[in-house]
Formats: structure tokens, C-alpha cells, sequence
């Protein structure tokens, strides 16, 4: 058992810090009429997905305060219809099974795996948790309650030149330390202190995601070793601000 226990860990380490680099992205996207969320790479690649594996969606105005959405499944995603212009929506998604085999990652679970003769290293579950913002205002600093979050505790305006934007990373409420935080602004990785802050410098303009990875080993399951989960901010540079709310 001590031994499992230290090439789990030893796994896990690995798949950490290996893992977000060529994890896929979660985001909502404007469209013409609707809003649609988006499995992929920002800001090039969009992935058509099972819509079944969104499990949540809500929308916030400029306040803060949540109001309806309409979902709409389709053959290669979700659509959401809006009554008003959002600052704000999340959206969770539960991927389900995943296993690690000696050629890579396979879309499966561990008995599925076996069955077809594949070895298996490690299984795991993933889940994703998103905040992408469509105006920055009173929503940018607020916890929202995510199982997992990235919550920014400066407005970007606010920022001198060079100053990097301070975070802090919150799992099951609690301040997250020792998490390693990704983005696509083309900076080194960062990682949270004990009390789960960050400090992220801001680069180019454009569509950008702040992300981080926790896994949690789960070695009393027959079918897992651990369960992934990742969280994600999504955000435009320059950032678009809330009408209205001087």
C-alpha cells in the first residue's frame, strides 16, 4: 500500500504539472443572437462537445445578482438566450471518466478501458468550472460559490504600468495554496502562497483565460485514483466596462 501510495503521488505530480498545458479551455462566447459555450483553445480553436456534460450555467448582471437563462442543447453544444446583456456567466461542466494509459489520455473509464485491453495507469474524473466576464465591474471581485474559482481582488483599471493583477484561488471555499496558475497571456507559470495568492501579470490585448488544476486522490473507489478539477477565468484585454454603474 506504501508503495502504491508513493506512485500515486509521484503520478500525480506528474499529470499536475504536465496537464493544464494541453488541457482544453471553457469558455461562453457572444454570438449574433445567442450566447454559446465554448470547449477549446482560446483564442483559435472551438471543439464541438456533448452537451449532456453541461451541468450548470448561470448568468449575473452588473450587480452581481443572477437572473434566468434559456439553455438550448444542440448536436455539438449549448446555446444560452438571455433577456438582458450579462457581466457575467459560469458554467460547469462534468466530463466524466478519463484514463492515463502508456500512449497518452483516452476519452473512457476504467472498466471500458480494461474491457478493450487497454492498460491503465491511472483513471480519474474531470470537472471544469468557468467565469467568463463580458464587462468588468462590481462581479470582477466576487466570489460566486464555484466548487473550485479563481476570484481577482483588483480591478484592471486600477493597475499601474508593469503591476501584475493579485488572485486568489478558492477550493470548496477555502484558499488553495501550492496551485499552479496557467494562462494564454504568455507569462511563466505561477503558484498560489498559503493563503492561496497569486500575482498575474497582464500582456497583449485580446481573449485570454486564467487557469488552475487541483486534483484530489481518491484511493477508496474501485473505478478512480483521483478526481481532476480545473477552473477558469475568461476575459477580454482591454477590459469592456458596465454602462451605467458609476
Amino acid at each position: 500500500m506504501c508503495c502504491r501510495g508513493l506512485w500515486l503521488g509521484t503520478l500525480l505530480l506528474c499529470l499536475f504539472a504536465a496537464g493544464p498545458a494541453h488541457a482544453h479551455h471553457l469558455w461562453v462566447e457572444r454570438g449574433e443572437e445567442d450566447y454559446h459555450v465554448r470547449r477549446g483553445l482560446i483564442p483559435d480553436r472551438i471543439d464541438a462537445f456533448d452537451p449532456r456534460h453541461v451541468t450548470k450555467i448561470k448568468a449575473f448582471d452588473a450587480q452581481g445578482l443572477e437572473f434566468p437563462v434559456q439553455r438550448t442543447d444542440g448536436a455539438k453544444g449549448v446555446r444560452v438566450g438571455l433577456d438582458q446583456d450579462p457581466a457575467l456567466i459560469t458554467v460547469t461542466c462534468e466530463w466524466g471518466h478519463r484514463v492515463n494509459t502508456p500512449v497518452g489520455k483516452r476519452f473512457m473509464s476504467k472498466q471500458e478501458a480494461l474491457d478493450h485491453g487497454v492498460e491503465v495507469l491511472s483513471a480519474f474524473t474531470s470537472t471544469q468550472y468557468s467565469k467568463t466576464f463580458f464587462s468588468i465591474g462590481d462581479t470582477w471581485t466576487l466570489a460566486l460559490g464555484l466548487p473550485m474559482e479563481i476570484v481577482p481582488l483588483a480591478l484592471p483599471e486600477s493597475l499601474g504600468h508593469g503591476e501584475a493583477l493579485p488572485v486568489k484561488v478558492l477550493f470548496n471555499g477555502s484558499p488553495l495554496a501550492d496551485s499552479v496558475i496557467k494562462s494564454t497571456l504568455g507569462h511563466d507559470d505561477v503558484k498560489t502562497d498559503n493563503n492561496g495568492l497569486a500575482l498575474i501579470p497582464l500582456g497583449k490585448n485580446g481573449l485570454h483565460a486564467i487557469f488552475a488544476t487541483h486534483t484530489v486522490s481518491d484511493q477508496d473507489k474501485d473505478d478512480i485514483d483521483y478526481r481532476q478539477h480545473m477552473t477558469f477565468i475568461v476575459f477580454t484585454l482591454p477590459c469592456p466596462h458596465n454602462k451605467g454603474t458609476d
